[in-house]
C-alpha cells in the first residue's frame, strides 16, 4: 500500500494543470492535507462502526486489545 505521500507525488506528476516546481508543490501540499484530513474522517467512522458492529463485545477483556489494534492498523 502506498504512502499518502508517494500517492500525492504521483497525482502531482500526472496533473495536467501543474505547471513548474510552484506548481507541483502546491499540487502535493494540497493533496496530503485532502488525504490526509479524510484519512482522520474514515478513522473517525471506523471507531463509530467497530463500536457499533461490537458493542456488546466490549464486555469482554480481549475486547480493547483487538480494538487498539484495529485502531493501529487504521493510522498506518
Amino acid at each position: 500500500m502506498k504512502t499518502i505521500r508517494e500517492r500525492a507525488e504521483e497525482y502531482a506528476e500526472n496533473e495536467d494543470l501543474v505547471q513548474g516546481t510552484d506548481g507541483f508543490e502546491y499540487c502535493l501540499r494540497d493533496y496530503i492535507k485532502g488525504a490526509t484530513e479524510q484519512k482522520a474522517i474514515d478513522i473517525e467512522k471506523a471507531k463509530t462502526a467497530f463500536g457499533k458492529a461490537c458493542g456488546w463485545l466490549s464486555t469482554y477483556l480481549w475486547y480493547n486489545e483487538v480494538f487498539e489494534k484495529f485502531m493501529k492498523i487504521m493510522e498506518e
